[in-house]
């Protein structure tokens, strides 16, 4: 009886372990990728992004994830035409805040991505959640690098995740914001420049930037 005992404390320390070597890797992996992107080491595209194909490639991606949790994940069609981005790094980002409402919804709860126009030269992606909220004394604090909020859900990430984010919007041109009521939910909001927008203003030989309010 004690041999098994002793095996199962074996067994749980082996996986504490493999945890918290996970957890630093991706603390090392997080901070590497932080430092080149604010040293303008990090290559990123400015092409027509197809926000439609977008959300419905990363809500797919996310689906069985969501349904592991019994949390609703639905993506509304986004009719909003291109922005001007990298395909790849909003794909990143976006990724970054599901995953993010997914672990702070309680099962039952819902999750959207959708999209709108934000102005006539800007489109607003969401990453809606019904979960718990984000204190509101925390939201100022919330993207800078190691802040960890004391919300359920938080345990386990690395605090860098949402100031990455925050810089790769910020390198193509756009914004980030969140909104968000405790008990109520959160939501996220990219802004980037319409893709027509801005193809009519090179065409005209002026310089457009999306309007950030």
């Amino acid at each position: 009886m004690d041999d098994v005992v002793r095996g199962d404390e074996q067994q749980n320390a082996y996986r504490i372990i493999e945890d918290e070597s996970r957890r630093l890797l991706r603390l090392v992996e997080g901070l590497l990728d932080l430092s080149r992107i604010e040293a303008g080491q990090v290559q990123v595209e400015s092409s027509p992004v197809d926000v439609g194909a977008l959300l419905d490639h990363v809500g797919e991606l996310f689906t069985l994830r969501a349904q592991e949790l019994d949390v609703n994940l639905t993506v509304e069609p986004a009719g909003v035409g291109d922005v001007l981005g990298d395909w790849d790094r909003l794909d990143q980002v976006l990724g970054n805040l599901l995953d993010n409402a997914l672990r702070h919804t309680p099962p039952g709860g819902d999750v959207q991505l959708s999209a709108r126009r934000e102005s006539q030269s800007s489109v607003s992606i969401a990453v809606a959640d019904t979960g718990v909220g984000i204190p509101e004394e925390a939201i100022p604090n919330l993207f800078d690098r190691y802040y960890k909020s004391d919300r359920p859900g938080a345990q386990g990430g690395t605090g860098l995740g949402l100031a990455i984010a925050r810089e790769l919007v910020r390198a193509q041109g756009g914004e980030i914001r969140v909104s968000s009521e405790q008990g109520v939910g959160t939501t996220f909001h990219i802004v980037l420049l319409s893709a027509g927008n801005a193809l009519s203003a090179n065409d005209a030989g002026e310089t457009s930037s999306p309007e950030l309010s």
